[in-house]
């Protein structure tokens, strides 16, 4: 699982349900994607997957920690 992709991917459609202001364009298909990707993540966490780029912090920047 690619937890950086997924976690971008969850957020352009969370980005695009708050722009639509939970009434737009999102599909059926668009919700269950998300609670999928959300669920997917979760787990790869759970079983010791190392955290997404974006979600981790150089002690005492504030900014991400680059993977090589």
């Amino acid at each position: 699982m690619d937890v950086n992709a997924a976690l971008a991917e969850l957020r352009e459609l969370t980005a695009a349900w708050e722009r639509a202001g939970s009434r737009g364009p999102w599909t059926e298909a668009d919700a269950d994607r998300a609670i999928e990707l959300a669920r997917d993540i979760d787990g790869w966490i759970t079983r010791g997957g190392f955290l997404p780029d974006a979600w981790q912090v150089r002690a005492g920047t504030g900014r991400p920690i680059r993977r090589a």
